[in-house]
Order: structure tokens, then C-alpha cells, then sequence
């Protein structure tokens, strides 16, 4: 008898353990984006931020008129400074109720550059009137 597909390798309890043992501020949250705008996610007072993975949930509410498709990525306090990809790329003209789901183990982080600064969630570029639904958790330690 064949066996067709690929096998699936589950990493185990302990990276599960060490995953889990290195959370120290979950933060849950739900937020909407729209044109250009930046949503905080992340307001560590007076420390760095180290963000070190998220799972998220998005729906487009309203359809985006953007003139090249964008990507949703995270940000070191402002659009000038992009910290990783959300995992999320949205075609220019994306349609109502288009979803992603994802999720991602940053293992050793990514530090904020300064002190106070704020993790942000937005996009690579304008949506125009476009609308975006996200929610989800952010992990990582404050410095």
C-alpha cells in the first residue's frame, strides 16, 4: 500500500515548553487600519520592546484601492522604520471579506531601536478607503 504526501513533523513538547517559558507580555488586541495609518499594538513606558512572535486574524471590511498590492507589516514607531512582515500581502484591489490567518516564533526577538518606543501594525503603503479588521496576540519582553 502507498502512502502520497509529505510527513509532518510536530516539534514536541519541549520547544512547545521553551516557546511558552520565554513569554513574558502577551498582548491581546483588536484594531482597525485604514488608508495609511498605523495602529499601536505595543506601548512598552520607558523600555524597549522585544518582539518575539504574534498570531493574527484579518478581514478586509471594506475593499482597498491601492495602486500596488501592500503588505501588513509590524513598525519600530513609525512607517520610515518596518520591524518584520506580518506575514499578510493584499492585492491593490482587494476585495470585502478576503482573510488571512497567521502566526509567527521570532525565537529571539526583534528590539525596538529606543527606549518608549511603540510597536505599531499597519501597511507598506496607502489602502486608500480601504478598511482592515486585525486581531490577535503580540509576545516578547520590555526591556
Amino acid at each position: 500500500m502507498a502512502i502520497y504526501g509529505t510527513p509532518v513533523v510536530h516539534p514536541g513538547r519541549e520547544y512547545e515548553r521553551e516557546l511558552w517559558s520565554n513569554v513574558t507580555k502577551p498582548f491581546e488586541f483588536n484594531t482597525t487600519i485604514t488608508a495609511s495609518a498605523l495602529a499601536d499594538i505595543w506601548s512598552p513606558s520607558a523600555k524597549k520592546f522585544v518582539l518575539k512572535g504574534f498570531e493574527l486574524t484579518a478581514i478586509v471590511r471594506a475593499a482597498f484601492v491601492a495602486a500596488n498590492p501592500r503588505i501588513l507589516m509590524f513598525f519600530d514607531n513609525s512607517t520610515a522604520t518596518p520591524v518584520c512582515s506580518a506575514g499578510m500581502a493584499f492585492e491593490a484591489a482587494a476585495p470585502i471579506g478576503v482573510w488571512y490567518a497567521t502566526s509567527r516564533d521570532l525565537r529571539e526577538g526583534i528590539p525596538s531601536a529606543t527606549a518608549g518606543n511603540i510597536l505599531k501594525l499597519g501597511f507598506n503603503g496607502s489602502i486608500g478607503a480601504g478598511v482592515l479588521s486585525v486581531g490577535g496576540v503580540v509576545w516578547g519582553e520590555e526591556l
